[in-house]
């Protein structure tokens, strides 16, 4: 009779062994099993394989000659060997997938490796235009001012309406905006009524100027002794002051204050051709009788080298009006 290993199953011919040669498990601490002289032991476990069956019921391993050798590579797995026992080698591991099918020579020719690294530096290139012409197109280093969104230039707000964003105006915003655009309304008005008084003197100047020159050439006296041509001077340049100073004084938004300004301008122009005018006729008015007297009197009209006469300050004053 034999016995086997309650530890790792191997089958020990001497009963009266006390250490399996296999696992070195004392035969003495647990109870052995008697087997019978032609029992069959798994090449795997060791677990002894009842007689008719083909393969081991612990761990599945066929028995040696109950399959042919084609059955046995393809559904079976190889014993596991235990290496501990001597003289017993461990089998070489394959792998379950096939491998592939040999397709001859594997070798990459010289011209497909420069296909593929050229393939390779065009994608490569692609790639770097592409990134680099949606960052362009993003910073738009050409364009400074591209992501700017504040104001560029100053700008007088202060009667541009109410801050911030109204959908609706209230009774107090209607009022206020009613008494704005009444406000706006005077003083549109009272520049037009300056800039149509501008035209009414610069005619009695024209008109003083002709009759001087005229009184002159004639020989006439009973204007060049009247104290009445020298006083609708003075009353222009009186009328021209007290324009500027409205003119001045008036509280125009920042679309009026262009046309004051332009105002101004005809108002200095209109008041330089009066000024010659009053300067002629107090020549003329002067020293009765000399044969000097008119021609110091239009001397003043013609104006010199250094100061303009008459006919220049008032040609400004026309061409300034007209545009």
């Amino acid at each position: 009779m034999s016995v086997a290993c309650p530890n790792c199953g191997t089958h020990i011919e001497d009963p009266n062994t006390e250490v399996c040669p296999a696992c070195r498990h004392r035969l003495g601490s647990g109870p052995t099993m008697d087997v019978e002289e032609d029992v069959r032991w798994c090449e795997s476990c060791g677990s002894p394989i009842p007689a008719g069956n083909k393969a081991c019921p612990e761990c599945g391993m066929p028995v040696e000659g109950a399959f042919d050798e084609e059955q046995r590579e393809r559904f079976s797995v190889r014993p596991v060997y235990d290496a501990k026992k001597e003289g017993q080698q461990e089998p070489e591991l394959n792998s379950a997938i096939p491998p592939a099918p040999e397709t001859g020579d594997k070798k990459v020719s010289a011209e497909e490796r420069r296909r593929r690294n050229r393939l390779m530096l065009v994608s490569a290139l692609a790639a770097i235009l592409l990134v680099g012409g949606v960052s362009l197109y993003i910073t738009r280093p050409w364009d400074p001012d591209a992501y700017k969104t504040h104001a560029m230039k100053d700008a007088d707000t202060s009667m541009e309406g109410f801050p911030g964003e109204k959908t609706h105006l209230s009774s107090q915003d209607l009022k206020e905006e009613e008494e704005r655009k009444a406000l706006v309304s005077e003083m549109e008005s009272a520049m037009n009524e300056i800039y149509a008084r501008l035209e009414t003197i610069a005619n009695e100047a024209k008109e003083s100027r002709d009759l001087l020159v005229s009184t002159g050439s004639t020989g006439s006296k009973q204007y060049l002794y009247d104290d009445a041509a020298g006083e609708q001077v003075a009353q222009m340049q009186r009328k021209l002051d007290d324009a500027k100073s409205q003119l001045e004084g008036l509280s125009l938004d920042s679309a009026q204050k262009e046309r004051k300004e332009k105002i101004l301008v005809l108002v200095g122009y209109l008041r330089g051709a009066v000024d010659v005018l009053a300067n002629a006729w107090s020549a003329a008015s002067q020293d009765a009788g000399s044969p000097d007297q008119m021609v110091r009197a239009n001397a003043i009209l013609r104006g010199s080298a250094g100061s303009r006469g008459f006919d220049e300050w008032y040609e400004l004053f026309q061409n300034a009006y007209a545009s």
